[in-house]
């Protein structure tokens, strides 16, 4: 077997989040696939073919890790250029990730196409997608390889000392990852608690250079009294271990996402032992047997304001119920308030939960059934 994997081969998920940490994982599944199956043949190139291109004449099989419109002319047909590149490849698959319902119309002609004899993912939720499209071609579910292990993890005995109940959210600063959801929805629960404060570690795609006047409009529409609470934010680059010093000093990751293709950080969060509340609807839904992610109400509506980002007129993703996010944001604080340790032994059978649903067995049987095909 000749095998290549082709995608992004930098290891920068906290700066491009999920889309690189998957791309990291894929090749770690692989290079671990090699150890028990000598005669496993593989090479990886960055997706870019900036650095090397493919250095066989014929392979077997592939694994191309790319956004779908990276292959689509403007006028919705396939780009030559691909076929060419990937002429050596016998079967190709394309790893495909998204986040909201239906698959996007602009993708068919390059899924039904015959560039890519089928397609890998990483959540049932877009296997589900796939599937639905009836595009009479193998789907393979590959979910990420999580060791566990690898994660630091929260300090009790330093967490029993927190003087201060910090919330997380990290996001892009879209509509999608539910960035107002999250500020409206900790300013209504907490913001009279002088022991609570709210850090917002955003990615920013769009134009947003008055953050402290937008922060207290929102502060100004949603709160009456006095805000004892403290707020601020981090909308510049972390490397990943920066990201989880990040984590380990919170004292609850809270993650309203509108649709998640996989929730990058809420398995890091939950293989750290900090708990979660968060918006249960796409791929997140498959998440729901750890104790200690705590999910929100939600409805299922038109996914607006996201045009300039690929999103077509008929999509939708989840709106999350601001109320029970409040409700399940007070359960928490009280909850940590009353008595730390039990706050943090809800996340004791973490581990356990995450290796049936993410361990490196799981991962290395998905890749065997998917080779083997």
């Amino acid at each position: 077997m000749n095998f290549v994997y082709i995608g992004p081969l930098n290891d920068k998920s906290a700066v491009n989040g999920g889309y690189n940490f998957i791309g990291k994982n894929t090749v770690d599944i692989i290079q671990e696939y090699k150890r028990s199956n000598p005669s496993f043949n593989f090479e990886c190139v960055d997706n870019t073919f900036k650095s090397k291109g493919l250095k066989r004449d014929s392979y077997d099989k592939s694994i191309f890790l790319a956004h779908p419109a990276s292959f689509i002319n403007k006028d919705g047909s396939v780009k030559n250029l691909f076929y060419q590149l990937l002429a050596p490849i016998k079967e190709r698959y394309l790893h495909v990730f998204w986040e909201t319902t239906p698959v996007p119309k602009t993708w068919l002609p390059l899924l039904k196409s015959d560039l890519f004899q089928g397609f890998v993912t990483s959540s049932k939720f877009v296997y589900t997608l796939l599937e639905q499209e009836n595009l009479g071609k193998p789907i393979y579910l590959l979910p990420p390889m999580i060791k566990v292990d690898d994660y630091p993890k929260i300090d009790i005995d330093e967490k029993l000392k927190e003087p201060i109940f910090t919330c997380l959210f990290v996001g892009q600063r879209t509509i999608r990852k539910g960035f107002d959801d999250a500020i409206i929805s900790f300013i209504r629960a907490l913001g009279d608690k002088s022991d609570c404060a709210f850090l917002l570690k955003y990615h920013n795609l769009t134009n947003f250079k008055d953050f402290d006047t937008y922060l207290k409009n929102l502060v100004t529409t949603n709160f009456i009294g006095k805000f004892n609470a403290s707020i601020s934010s981090i909308n510049s680059d972390l490397t990943n271990k920066q990201m989880d010093e990040l984590y380990l000093k919170s004292s609850l990751l809270l993650f309203p996402s509108r649709g998640e293709g996989f929730g990058l950080p809420v398995v890091q969060c939950a293989s750290m032992n900090l708990p979660i509340v968060s918006n249960g609807w796409s791929s997140l839904d498959e998440f729901k047997s750890i104790p200690s992610i705590h999910f929100t109400d939600y409805h299922v509506d038109c996914a607006v304001g996201m045009a300039n980002h690929g999103y077509e007129v008929d999509s939708n993703y989840a709106i999350p119920s601001i109320a029970d996010t409040i409700k399940k944001i007070r359960e928490q604080y009280s909850l940590w308030k009353e008595n730390r340790l039990d706050y943090y032994n809800q996340t004791i059978y973490n581990n356990i939960e995450i290796e049936r649903l993410f361990g490196p067995e799981v991962a290395l049987t998905s890749f065997d059934k998917f080779i083997k095909g």
